[in-house]
């Protein structure tokens, strides 16, 4: 709906279309109305002036309504009886000058675009009653009885073939308008049930995922989670593997939407059946890149993981990485320095053969593990700069004080903001953990 406000400055270009052709038409024909009242007023016919002058002072206000009251439909029969003025007051004065008249034919044109076809035909019938009335009877206009019946004729019929012409098409123009607004209708009904299955996915996704964060003895961990859209392509999981071993994974599909959802809640199922078993994080992840190139080698799809194994009894962390971005470890509260977790290895999905390594250090208690997903750190702002590794490190020493469910949304808040809120454009997930206690 468009504003009515007298300050709101309308753009010709977001006008509708049909308001945008009448807006012209009344813009044209002023200077024609300017010229007629100076060419009366220098003729000394001030009847005929008034008369050009009051349709000027017409067009004015049209003009104005249909740049801010676009939507008063009132308004298509006032500018009916505009532009249906003209013709009329030339067919009865000028009907014997036909080099006068080459602009009056197609005024039923003008009437349906102004009123539509329904209307437009009322119009036009009353236009012809009025005219066979003022030729037959002439009770105002004394000329017309002196004009030949074979001119008459030959003006109605190229007035009636306008009429024809330009009934059918507007008749075909609301007929196809119709139809669209009823595939229209159509199609948000549609849309509003994939919206609300959607929603209902995401819904489930999120129980999913988002109740793997537990809480286990000897470690504090929070999370945070935002998808890209209602359903996401980045997922994670935490299970306390044996008492003391906690084990963390999160990974990241190629993609966004229904599509890397479907195949994210898949690769979890795979990863499910392997969590278990006591592997090492590499061969965990060699046997989840095997199962996951099995059922999407055709598919283009693949997904970037990082897994952790955390020993809370023997005071270590092993872990592994499949093209997945460069993870932290923040010291203990005497030690503010951060570990780069990175190793060597591709992507799930590349190849069914890759080999994975795995990296072991030690842990001592108030250390924090920072597990994220490249959302997080490819977040950018106007200027396409990106949130970056080198602020999200800054971020994390500047909040160390806090602790880890205020961290986390304070990362995800500072992103955010970095973005000035604009829409992520990528799935953000990010664990903190961290050690509480030695076991």
């Amino acid at each position: 709906m468009y504003k009515s406000d007298f300050h709101t400055k309308m753009k010709l270009g977001q006008l509708p279309g049909k308001t945008k052709v009448l807006f012209f038409a009344i813009l044209i024909s002023m200077p024609v109305s300017i010229a007629y009242s100076v060419f009366y007023y220098l003729e000394k016919n001030f009847l005929k002036m008034g008369a050009s002058s009051m349709t000027l002072l017409l067009e004015i206000p049209i003009l104005y309504y249909l740049v801010t009251r676009p939507e008063k439909y009132a308004l298509k029969h006032m500018i009916a009886l505009l532009v249906a003025i003209g013709p009329i007051h030339s067919m009865f004065n000028q009907l014997d000058k036909p080099g006068l008249l080459i602009w009056v034919v197609p005024y039923p044109l003008y009437l349906f675009v102004a009123t539509g076809f329904r209307t437009g035909m009322i119009w036009n019938i009353c236009i012809y009653i009025i005219l066979i009335y003022g030729y037959f009877f002439h009770p105002l206009y004394e000329q017309l009885p002196d004009i030949s019946a074979s001119m008459m004729i030959d003006f109605a019929l190229a007035n009636l073939f306008v009429f024809l012409i330009s009934g059918y098409f507007a008749f075909r123009i609301e007929k196809d308008a119709e139809e669209m607004a009823d595939r229209s209708h159509k199609l948000n009904k549609s849309l509003q049930l994939i919206d609300q299955d959607l929603k209902f996915a995401r819904v489930i996704q999120q129980n999913v995922i988002l109740k793997q964060a537990k809480q286990f003895p000897g470690i504090h961990i929070a999370s945070a989670y935002q998808p890209y859209s209602h359903v996401s392509g980045d997922f994670f999981d935490i299970a306390e593997i044996r008492p003391g071993l906690i084990r963390f994974f999160i990974a990241d599909v190629t993609g966004h939407g229904l599509q890397a959802a479907l195949v994210t809640m898949t690769l979890k199922s795979e990863y499910d059946f392997f969590k278990e078993k006591y592997l090492a994080t590499d061969k965990l992840l060699e046997n989840l890149n095997h199962s996951f190139c099995d059922k999407f080698h055709d598919t283009h799809i693949f997904a970037t993981a990082f897994l952790v194994d955390l020993d809370l009894k023997n005071h270590s962390l092993e872990y592994t990485s499949a093209g997945h971005p460069t993870q932290f470890l923040l010291g203990n509260s005497n030690n503010d320095q951060i570990e780069s977790l990175s190793n060597r290895g591709k992507p799930l999905g590349i190849a069914s053969g890759n080999i994975y390594e795995s990296s072991r250090i030690p842990i001592s208690a108030s250390m924090r593990l920072y597990l994220f997903t490249d959302g997080l750190t490819e977040t950018h702002n106007e200027l396409k700069q990106e949130f970056g590794e080198d602020r999200l490190i800054q971020e994390i020493l500047k909040t160390r004080s806090l602790d880890v469910k205020k961290q986390v949304a304070n990362l995800m808040q500072s992103a955010r903001e970095f973005s000035h809120h604009n829409e992520v454009s990528d799935d953000v997930a990010c664990i903190i953990a961290e050690i509480e206690t030695r076991s």
